[in-house]
Parts: structure tokens; C-alpha cells; sequence
């Protein structure tokens, strides 16, 4: 039996490694998406990418020195290659390389709020209910007898975390008892040693309100990225435009020259197509991270 168990029960995966779900965010406050891999393989083709592009356009400029001139020289093609090529390498590494790095991964005072909570405890002003100020008939700028009614103070909201006085830990204590040690059920026939499931932890309120606001802001930073995609991937389509209405540059010419500014156009197109995946991406990770980890089961 126990032959079997290690042959065909050994593969089944346990549900807690399944606890974060693909939309929610992680410890390090990024989101969890659905083959991170694979973005990162993109970005990094698009980063060589633009710095081929950059390279080659400025080494046909700069060290290049043809005897004649040749036909794409000095013309917008060539000039939109060199700027834009450079810009983009520049952009890209601040923007997912150096920024969720240094500054992203920094906890913000609001954040660190949200962990740490007063002593279990939140009070929200609330404002007086309306029509409870209303002026009696006839009676204009008076007083109502006995002073300021209800409505006349200040009103709030007092929000306890139970976690904070222990209670559910007599309900958990039950279930432990029903369920076996440790809260941990077996997953296969009774007598069998299929791996248990341990009941989740249930997470306080406080720290639902901090993983709900790094959630927004792990979202926000995927807005910022993908308009930037959006951008690139409409700027990098119109340079190829203008590249395939320039004139054309024999391969093999001027020395070089040609070869140059050949895979400078190549690779404007590569990275058309490569921001156009990137953009995929951004839509997959936006549908799959629209509901907040707050209301998910």
C-alpha cells in the first residue's frame, strides 16, 4: 500500500502551495502572474533589441566614414533611429529594471500603516446624517430645547480587529478536534497516507486592507507599463513606416554604412512586434488581476 501511495500519491499537489493565486500579489508586493518568465524573456529581448538598434545606428554615424555619401544619410529615417533607439533603451531599463528595484520595493507609510494597525483598532469620522441639522418651523436661526441634538456631535466609526482579543481561536480549537491535529485533513481514504491539507489562516482585517493596497499599487505600476508599451510599440511602428518609404540602402555598401543602418531598420520592426507581446501581456495581467484579493474566496 505504502509502494502505491509513493508511486501515485507523491505527485499530488498539496492545496496549500496553490495559496497565491495568479492576480493577487506576493510578499514583495508584485503581482503573481501566470508565467512571470515569460515577461521577463520579453523584456530582455526588448531591451537588447533596442540596444542593437542604438549601437548600430550610432556606430554607422559616428565611426562609419564612407567616401560617398549613401542615399538614407542624413535623412529622418536615419536621425529617428539614432533618437529613438536610445531613449528606449534608457526607458526600458529605468522603468523594469532600476525602478522596481530601488524604488519600487520600498514600503510606503501608508502601507506600513495598514500592517501595523493602532492596537487592532481604526476610528472613522462619519458625518452627520442627513436632515438630523433641520431647523423647526418657523423657528429661524434657534436653538432646539435642551441644547445641540444628537446630530450636533461628532459621530464615528469604531472598527476592531477580533484577531486582536483572540476570539475564533475556541472554533478553531473544535475543528482541530473534528478534523485531527493540527486543523490538517488527509486528502485520500481513511487509513491511507495521501498528504493532509491544513486549514488556511484566516488574515486579520488589517492586513487585508494592506495586501488590498498593495495590490492597487502593484496595479498602477502595471498601467504605468503598459501605456508605455502602447507608446513604444505605436512610435517603433511608424519608424519602420518611414524606414520602408526611405530610400533604399544596398547590403554590402559604403563601406559598411549599409549593413548598419539594415539592422537598425531590422530591428525597429523586431521591436514593434516585441512591445506588441508586451501589450498581450498587459491586457492578460490586468483581466486576471481585476478583482481584489480582499473578495476573492
Amino acid at each position: 500500500m505504502r509502494m502505491l501511495e509513493a508511486e501515485f500519491g507523491g505527485k499530488q499537489k498539496a492545496p496549500e502551495d496553490d495559496e497565491e493565486k495568479v492576480g493577487s500579489v506576493d510578499p514583495k508586493g508584485k503581482l503573481i502572474t501566470d508565467g512571470p518568465k515569460k515577461r521577463i524573456a520579453v523584456r530582455c529581448i526588448e531591451v537588447l533589441l533596442a540596444a542593437t538598434s542604438s549601437v548600430a545606428s550610432i556606430y554607422s554615424a559616428l565611426i562609419i566614414k564612407p567616401s560617398s555619401s549613401p542615399p538614407p544619410a542624413n535623412k529622418l529615417p536615419a536621425y529617428l533611429l539614432y533618437i529613438l533607439s536610445f531613449l528606449t533603451v534608457l526607458s526600458t531599463i529605468y522603468l523594469f529594471l532600476i525602478y522596481p528595484c530601488c524604488c519600487g520595493s520600498r514600503p510606503r507609510s501608508r502601507d506600513a500603516a495598514f500592517e501595523q494597525g493602532p492596537g487592532g483598532l481604526m476610528v472613522l469620522p462619519v458625518q452627520s446624517l442627513p436632515g438630523g441639522g433641520k431647523k423647526g418651523k418657523g423657528g429661524k436661526g434657534k436653538k432646539h430645547k435642551g441644547g445641540g441634538g444628537a446630530s450636533d456631535g461628532v459621530q464615528v466609526n469604531l472598527i476592531v480587529d477580533p484577531t486582536m482579543f483572540g476570539s475564533g481561536r475556541q472554533d478553531e480549537d473544535e475543528w482541530e478536534d473534528e478534523q485531527g491535529e493540527d486543523g490538517e485533513t488527509e486528502l485520500g481514504p481513511p487509513g491511507s497516507y495521501a498528504p493532509r491539507r491544513r486549514r488556511p489562516r484566516r488574515r486579520g482585517i488589517f492586513a487585508g486592507l494592506a495586501l488590498e493596497a498593495q495590490w492597487k499599487r502593484a496595479r498602477k505600476q502595471l498601467k504605468v507599463g503598459m501605456v508605455f508599451d502602447v507608446v513604444a510599440w505605436v512610435l517603433w511602428g511608424a519608424v519602420f513606416v518611414v524606414v520602408l518609404m526611405g530610400k533604399r540602402c544596398p547590403v554590402g555598401g559604403y563601406n559598411g554604412w549599409c549593413d548598419a543602418y539594415n539592422l537598425a531598420s531590422a530591428a525597429a520592426c523586431l521591436l514593434c512586434v516585441s512591445f506588441g507581446v508586451s501589450i498581450f501581456f498587459d491586457i492578460k495581467d490586468l483581466h486576471a488581476s481585476k478583482a481584489s484579493p480582499r473578495t476573492r474566496p
